[in-house]
């Protein structure tokens, strides 16, 4: 895939349900891809990966200092973004448009903030333990939110927002939007501890898997008694060798079945990249007796899309520019990422076919560090 030339469109040219990739702001004279006209105004820069096109719209991305917004999900056209410390929101890029969350302080495991103690500013209980820490904000900005997933678009009364959230490890959260707090989900009574990796919508219920390769499964029909159960208790087979996985609704059987993503990586110690993806496998939960995972050679005409975003996958036929039978990615490995040095590179599109990865765009070129590119670039597919 070679690079793509910027072009510059309108907002109402982006309507359309085709996935777009939103990189970092571009302000002043200076574009992500090249020179614009845009004095001292602000623009959110997005790449449409179907035609190759970039795209300038002015406004967008939640304002202020683009450096320090961090996006932990994106489903339904809305990012949710950490931003001013210790507010969260929904945003939909392209519009501006905003939806409160509860703030990181109503967490009931928050017992304290205090802003003028800078760096300190939070007083966090660890679960499973008595002793409190103190943490500062840009742990809770980058580090306390490990991915989200909502049920419902996030302007209909009924959305749930679910969140993995860290707290000695990772757990699930789930709040509504404009609500006042979040509430905690248990975990079943023989594990006190599961770090959570994914979390989807799927059939009217919550299901995240961890970092084991278990799925289970949130049972929210009473709000201020949520349970969480093992939907199963089994990993794919060589899931101990991947470094995340990825829950998403089949796209050839109209999401009726369950399917699982899993990521392989590969330290590069002798090159400044530090890290890359080499590959992924597909895999299909056998829902009626629940027996394990059935490996998957190929997904059809459709590709998959995957990092902070809530998993999905569109058609290639509907979509010519998109390669079938493929995985994009972006990199969402908070884990790996050297503040202020390396983090944000590990983008491209594997092919199920050839097994080989492809750049999404010549990223040397479009960045002026292209192994440091913040914020992260996340995928969002417009609602119609």
């Amino acid at each position: 895939m070679g690079a793509a030339d910027p072009e510059s469109e309108q907002q109402g040219r982006l309507g359309e349900s085709t996935p777009l990739l939103m990189l970092p702001h571009c302000s002043s004279t200076r574009m992500i891809s090249g020179n614009c006209d845009s004095g001292s105004d602000r623009y959110c820069c997005f790449y449409d990966v179907a035609n190759r096109r970039f795209h300038h719209i002015h406004g967008g991305g939640g304002g202020g200092n683009p450096s320090v917004v961090v996006c932990r999900g994106s489903a339904f056209g809305w990012l949710f973004m950490v931003h001013q410390i210790p507010s969260i929101f929904l945003l939909n890029p392209l519009t501006g448009s905003q939806i409160p969350l509860p703030p990181i302080t109503s967490f009931p495991d928050v017992l304290d903030y205090n802003p003028q103690r800078r760096n300190f500013e939070f007083v966090h209980r660890l679960d499973g333990e008595q002793r409190l820490v103190v943490q500062g904000r840009t742990f809770f900005q980058e580090r306390f939110f490990r991915k989200t997933a909502v049920s419902a678009e996030p302007t209909a009364e009924d959305c749930v927002v679910m969140a993995i959230r860290f707290n000695n490890n990772y757990r699930l959260a789930f709040c509504r939007p404009g609500g006042d707090e979040w509430s905690l989900v248990p975990n079943p009574e023989e594990e006190e501890k599961i770090p959570f990796m994914d979390v989807v919508f799927w059939k009217g219920k919550f299901y995240a898997v961890d970092c084991c390769g278990r799925v289970v499964v949130a049972d929210l029909s009473l709000l201020h008694r949520p349970k969480l159960s093992f939907h199963l208790n089994l990993a794919p087979r060589d899931f101990v060798n991947s470094e995340h996985p990825y829950l998403i609704p089949s796209p050839d059987e109209g999401g009726d079945r369950l399917m699982m993503v899993t990521r392989y990586m590969q330290l590069v110690a002798a090159s400044p990249r530090g890290y890359r993806t080499v590959k992924f496998n597909v895999y299909k939960l056998d829902d009626e007796d629940r027996k394990g995972w059935d490996e998957v050679a190929s997904i059809g005409d459709f590709a998959i899309f995957v990092g902070f975003n809530s998993a999905f996958s569109v058609s290639t036929r509907d979509h010519s520019g998109l390669i079938s039978n493929s995985i994009y990615f972006t990199d969402d490995f908070i884990d790996w990422h050297q503040r202020h040095k390396l983090g944000g590179h590990d983008m491209g599109v594997y092919s199920l076919n050839t097994r080989a990865v492809k750049p999404l765009y010549s990223t040397s070129s479009l960045h002026a560090n292209p192994l440091l590119i913040s914020p992260l670039p996340v995928w969002i597919l417009p609602s119609n």
